[in-house]
């Protein structure tokens, strides 16, 4: 049947041709082309569109897929190969293990970030640090929040991947880490020690300033950032800051910071409807004109605080912190 419609077409391509029809031969010929040899196998794709195809698949659907074929196992490895950016989500982590994780990056020599996904369940045991520090030296980005917190790992981390710009440090984290992150990493400009529960104090926050490069620092439900460590984040730079669920600070430090951060558009606030009504009116009276910030708060007070007179404070439902 595919034979017969292919002769037949090139019989209508012999009389267009005498006609002199060049583009519709082209067309035609491709036509036949197509019906003639039909593509029935994910082997006989494109490079590209095979490429395509796996963007969509998970890390364990890939590692999985490899021993179909050695095509197949080809077209996985250079497709993770070109790779700038690996995300692990919520399935991923259900069934990560060190081994597993080795062997996808082993794969990834070009990877750039490794994030995860939030809300999920660590693995138990946490996954290695040593894994990434080992396998992938030029990261920009890293979220260890289903990591383990071993000091000694982390360190190595820090040292191997000069170029990190952006880091979320893994639950249960020791002082230690951040002191030697922040000696190790000053070009650091993003920053999430939100999860390090009772591993920050009050000494190692107000070692934040060292880092002058900083656009985004999460510090959301640490009970230890006060108004004393807020008056030392003051600076040109900070542009994203998230104070969720901070106790200790008050809605004055809280002002004063914004003030003193010029650059300043973004600030994430989880809290009561009497502190967030006090931080919005002390907002409206002191912020100047031409700023133009963004408060996110809890989505149950909206009603209550809105509508806003114009002006350079929005509000807007809390959604995600940094």
């Amino acid at each position: 049947m595919q034979w017969s419609i292919a002769d037949d077409i090139f019989g209508r391509i012999e009389r267009k041709r005498s006609l002199g029809l060049t583009k519709r031969w082209k067309f035609l010929v491709a036509q036949a082309m197509m019906q003639a040899t039909p593509c029935t196998s994910f082997e006989q794709l494109p490079a590209k569109t095979q490429d395509l195809i796996l963007q969509h698949l998970t890390p364990a659907q890939l590692l999985g897929i490899r021993g179909v074929s050695r095509r197949w196992r080809q077209a996985v490895d250079d497709s993770l190969g070109r790779r700038h950016h690996l995300h692990l989500t919520k399935g991923d982590m259900r069934h990560a293990n060190n081994e597993r994780l080795w062997r996808l990056l082993r794969r990834m020599p070009s990877l750039r970030r490794l994030t995860t996904q939030y809300g999920t369940e660590s693995p138990r045991p946490p996954l290695s640090v040593d894994v990434v520090s080992r396998l992938l030296r030029h990261l920009v980005e890293v979220n260890l929040l289903h990591f383990g917190a071993d000091p000694q790992s982390l360190e190595g981390l820090w040292t191997r991947c000069p170029q990190l710009e952006a880091v979320t440090m893994p639950r249960g984290s020791a002082e230690r880490c951040a002191e030697v992150l922040l000696r190790r990493l000053p070009s650091l400009r993003r920053l999430d020690v939100a999860r390090m529960c009772d591993g920050v104090t009050a000494f190692g926050l107000d070692c934040l300033p060292r880092l002058r490069q900083l656009r985004a620092l999460d510090l959301s439900w640490l009970d230890t950032v006060a108004d004393a460590t807020l008056d030392r984040l003051h600076g040109p730079r900070l542009r994203m800051l998230n104070l969720s669920g901070c106790r200790s600070c008050s809605t004055d430090g809280v002002t004063q910071l914004v003030l003193g951060c010029p650059s300043l558009t973004v600030l994430w606030w989880l809290s009561d409807l009497r502190r967030t009504r006090s931080l919005v009116y002390s907002l409206l009276r002191q912020l100047s004109p031409d700023r133009d910030v963004t408060l996110e708060v809890d989505g149950r007070y909206l009603q209550d605080l809105l509508p806003l007179p114009p002006g350079p404070l929005r509000l807007r439902e809390w959604e995600k912190g940094i």
